[in-house]
């Protein structure tokens, strides 16, 4: 028996090959802050913009559009991703992040600031399949799961994920504040083509 795993989603991880200086940690905690649900974001809504992360915003560019590429495999040479939106989210002791997803974007992610080794993040299972059958399972896998966690987030972590995906935090327990960036993107290029009702952007 052959089973296949049809239309998998796909979720990049690595680590930042440039490191997190404290000239941009001294940045980050000290941007103005709002609390949106259950923890907060910075008012800046596009902090990759700012002289100081120039390298950075290359390097998660340049991860956005490997990840793009072999996912993807768009046939135009045109069509790449770019960072639209960043903005810093503190998560302080006794708080979460709620699920959410992210609107007007094809792939988001979070790059990990301020971090302690009990660190995770959650992401869902958009289809529901699990929840059909309401039997217990003898372990967890790709095919079964409601949600998934990822773990052993260190400082200088990229993830990268469709934003349509789902996820949250949980209640952290660490005794510091838990920091990350988190980005948007969208593409440029042409898409579409002419003809049989279809219509052709350039972005």
């Amino acid at each position: 028996m052959d089973i296949l795993g049809l239309f998998p989603i796909a979720v990049t991880t690595e680590a930042l090959k440039t490191p997190i200086t404290t000239e941009m940690r001294s940045f980050i905690h000290g941007l103005d802050k709002k609390i949106t649900g259950a923890n907060s974001n910075s008012v800046n809504g596009y902090i990759l913009d700012e002289k100081i992360f120039a390298e950075v915003k290359t390097l998660i560019e340049s991860a956005l559009n490997t990840h793009f590429d072999k996912v993807y495999h768009a046939a135009s040479d045109d069509n790449s991703l770019f960072i639209t939106q960043s903005w810093a989210t503190y998560t302080h002791p006794g708080e979460a992040h709620l699920k959410h997803f992210h609107y007007n974007s094809i792939l988001s992610g979070v790059l990990y600031i301020d971090v302690t080794g009990d660190d995770n993040i959650t992401f869902y299972n958009s289809t529901k399949m699990p929840l059909l059958l309401d039997i217990k399972m003898k372990e967890f896998g790709p095919y079964n799961s409601y949600s998934w966690k990822i773990g052993n987030i260190t400082s200088g972590d990229l993830i990268i994920f469709p934003s349509y995906l789902e996820h949250m935090v949980e209640t952290t327990t660490s005794s510091t504040t838990r920091v990350g960036i988190s980005f948007n993107s969208f593409i440029k290029g042409t898409v579409g083509s002419t003809g049989n009702g279809r219509s052709k952007l350039i972005l």
